[in-house]
């Protein structure tokens, strides 16, 4: 029992760190073109955005139009 359980700790271990870890071996040595990294500086407003969004335009009382 103790041993399926380390095993499965392991695995999913490895299964969260190997996609963090691939993209960062293989970009780590490449130059990336100037738009692609201002695009990537876009992407935390974006997911902030997305999250916020929904919260900020449906809270309240329900709207309808009469």
């Amino acid at each position: 029992m103790e041993t399926s359980f380390l095993t499965l700790v392991v695995g999913m271990g490895l299964v969260t760190f190997i996609p963090r870890w691939l993209p960062l071996a293989f970009l780590a040595r490449r130059k990336l073109p100037s738009w692609f990294v201002e695009w990537l500086d876009l992407i935390p407003a974006a997911i902030l955005s997305a999250l916020l969004a929904p919260a900020l335009l449906t809270a309240g009382t329900p709207r309808s139009l009469d």
